[in-house]
């Protein structure tokens, strides 16, 4: 929400947006260091898979099964954190259906 004064958002919607970027950088900080990797180049720096896959040496289809993991994992770990929760643990492992593999 916005004042009509200008255009700074109104101070509980600042607030909200702090507690909830701040919630967002502790789930990706607790990603494991290959998940991390990949999710902050596509989602913080906006690269591309191809550049990618060059920066970090490993193949593209490997970029984008990370990203796919990682996605998973920041969304289980996410889902249901209310705001009034300043601080999240996600020590998490996303079990695939169908079988017992772990991401």
């Amino acid at each position: 929400m916005l004042t009509r004064e200008s255009d700074e958002p109104d101070p509980e919607a600042s607030h909200f947006l702090k507690v909830q970027s701040q919630l967002i950088s502790e789930a990706i900080a607790a990603l494991p260091i290959e998940f991390r990797e990949v999710v902050i180049l596509r989602e913080l720096e906006e690269l591309s898979y191809k550049e990618i896959a060059s920066i970090t040496g490993i193949p593209i289809g490997t970029v984008m099964s990370r990203l796919s993991r990682a996605r998973k994992r920041l969304f289980v770990c996410l889902r249901g954190v209310a705001p009034k929760q300043p601080a999240i643990k996600c020590r998490i492992k996303v079990v695939q259906a169908g079988n017992n593999r772990v991401a």
